[in-house]
């Protein structure tokens, strides 16, 4: 994930034919030509911040509430731990934009593993990428079709971590190094996206967007463990219906992600 957007969270990620200025650059470009004129708005930044209900509730009682550390973390066994910061900073123009963005997620989890006898075992996972991104977009057919495109070369960062309580303890004086689980690496992504929208009917549009096109493969850095897996293209689809007069609309959104199931079974 690139970047994550509060506005389309907050509407259970749905609304990819809605989306606009920063959300549209990485949600769908093609959007970016929506409007008049030429210039749209200077971002400075536009942090994300997401935290799993678990992770929420640990920070609270340990923040808050001063409860006690063992009982907290013995409570949260099987509960998926989850926080992710974003942020872009650049300029848009209509029909172009030029930034840099950041993403970091981290994940932790407690489980009980039935390979280690029972015993609790922890599952680590940090993914960071940090990058610049450039978008074009452009209308045609009298105004009824958007095409746009975003492209983005960034670093990245990603290391997993699967260890047992009993050996967490048998190396808790050894050094542990990053370096032996951490992969990194730059790349080069494509993100390609269009919307239709019917001079007579206005009030809806449909999108079609196809990110990390052809997969985007990551070029290691040398002397790094393992080579960091590609991201595999993934192709989304979306309709926007917004009836309604000057005073009042309602907007109906649905959203189709993965449409190949590459990432995720719908």
């Amino acid at each position: 994930e690139y970047y994550h957007s509060a506005h389309v969270l907050g509407r259970g990620g749905a609304g990819i034919s809605v989306v606009e200025n920063e959300d549209a650059i990485f949600y769908n470009p093609s959007l970016l030509a929506e409007g008049d004129g030429i210039y749209k708005k200077i971002v400075l930044a536009s942090p994300t911040v997401e935290l799993s209900e678990s992770t929420r509730d640990i920070a609270v009682k340990l923040g808050l509430q001063n409860a006690n550390t063992l009982d907290t973390l013995s409570g949260v066994i099987g509960a998926p731990q989850h926080l992710g910061i974003y942020n872009y900073t650049g300029v848009i123009l209509r029909r172009a934009a030029l930034g840099a963005f950041i993403s970091s997620q981290n994940d932790i989890l407690v489980y009980k593993s039935e390979d280690n006898g029972g015993l609790e075992s922890v599952l680590v996972g940090s993914y960071q990428k940090a990058g610049l991104s450039f978008s074009l977009a452009e209308k045609f057919w009298d105004d009824r079709l958007y095409f746009g495109a975003t492209v983005k070369y960034f670093q990245m960062g990603e290391a997993l971590v699967d260890l047992s309580v009993a050996s967490i303890n048998e190396t808790e004086n050894a050094e542990i190094s990053a370096a032996d689980f951490l992969k990194t690496g730059t790349a080069t992504s494509v993100d390609l996206a269009f919307t239709y929208s019917p001079k007579t009917r206005s009030d809806w549009k449909f999108s079609l967007v196809a990110t990390d096109v052809g997969d985007t493969q990551i070029i290691k850095d040398q002397g790094e463990v393992g080579q960091p897996a590609p991201y595999k293209q993934m192709i989304n689809a979306g309709i926007a219906f917004q009836p309604g007069t000057r005073m009042s609309k309602f907007k109906l959104l649905i959203d189709y992600y993965d449409l190949e199931s590459k990432l995720y079974t719908n």
